[in-house]
């Protein structure tokens, strides 16, 4: 778990005990380094990329892992924001499909909100190396209703995602 300030380094050790927890710039950190002295497993859950899409941050760091540990490290699981919202920094959200695509991951929600604005921050991804893929299909499209359309984005709730 990489985090930028420290004010919030209690917290997290005391609600993810058993996280590595540090205290740094994402954009900064070889990964591969990190991986590696952690004995970290090849195949890993999940893996969330929560930055700052405005600053480039996220973009950045999605590109180092990338770069550094996609060869070698794959993830049933990913959400990654994007803040389409409110930027478009970089092509942040076209340029991260990419990547995830590139690698085989699958994208199962685009543009999810969490709010009644229904502002979009955030697309959600699987491998369908590491997943049932059939509970995926159906996921899908027992969901595809859910979007809303608002007049710029075809967005959908977490909330109102079911899973079947």
């Amino acid at each position: 778990m990489i985090e930028y300030e420290p004010k919030f380094l209690s917290l997290y050790k005391q609600h993810r005990p058993n996280s590595i927890h540090i205290i740094n710039d994402a954009t900064q950190i070889n990964y591969k380094s990190l991986f590696e002295d952690n004995n970290m497993p090849k195949i890993l859950d999940y893996l969330q990329i929560d930055l700052e899409a405005d600053n480039g941050s996220t973009l950045k760091t999605l590109q180092k892992l990338d770069n550094e540990i996609f060869d070698t490290y794959k993830f049933a699981t990913i959400t990654f924001e994007h803040d389409i919202y409110h930027t478009n920094y970089l092509n942040t959200r076209l340029v991260s499909r990419k990547i995830f695509e590139d690698r085989g991951y699958i994208r199962i929600f685009e543009d999810i909100n969490n709010n009644d604005m229904n502002f979009p921050y955030e697309d959600w991804y699987i491998h369908p190396d590491l997943v049932d893929m059939e509970y995926i299909t159906n996921l899908i499209n027992n969901n595809k209703s859910k979007y809303i359309d608002n007049s710029k984005f075809k967005t959908i709730n977490w909330k109102d995602i079911e899973y079947i």
